[in-house]
C-alpha cells in the first residue's frame, strides 16, 4: 500500500433543515465526534447567532488539519445556508416547485 502525505484535507458536512448543531454563540467551539476521534473546531459568534435562527439547512466546511499533538481541527469553519424548502401550500400558489434547496453565496467568516 502507497502512504500518501498530505497537509490538510477539504471538510464539508451537511446539516438538513431542522437538524442544524446548536452552538453557544458566548463559546462557539465545538467537536465533531467521528468514530470515536474527535475534531475540534470554532466559528465566529455572528455565525453562530444566524445558526440558531436560520429556518433552511446549512453545511459546515473548513480545512482538516493535524496538530502537532496529533488532534485533528477544523480550520476556517463556516458554513454556507441552505434556503428552506417551499411549503406545500406555497408551491401550489406559484412560488416555486422545486425539490431541492438552493445554496446563498458563502461570506467570508471572521474567525
Amino acid at each position: 500500500m502507497t502512504t500518501i502525505t498530505i497537509s490538510s484535507a477539504k471538510l464539508a458536512i451537511t446539516f438538513q433543515e431542522g437538524k442544524l448543531p446548536a452552538i453557544d454563540p458566548t463559546d462557539p467551539g465545538f467537536e465533531l465526534a467521528l468514530g470515536g476521534v474527535m475534531i475540534a473546531g470554532k466559528i465566529n459568534a455572528k455565525a453562530a447567532r444566524k445558526l440558531a435562527a436560520h429556518q433552511g439547512g446549512a453545511v459546515l466546511s473548513g480545512r482538516l488539519l493535524a496538530a502537532e499533538d496529533g488532534n485533528l481541527i477544523l480550520a476556517e469553519a463556516g458554513f454556507v445556508w441552505l434556503e428552506p424548502r417551499p411549503s406545500a401550500s406555497g408551491a401550489q400558489a406559484g412560488q416555486g416547485g422545486t425539490d431541492h434547496a438552493t445554496t446563498t453565496e458563502p461570506r467570508p467568516e471572521a474567525h
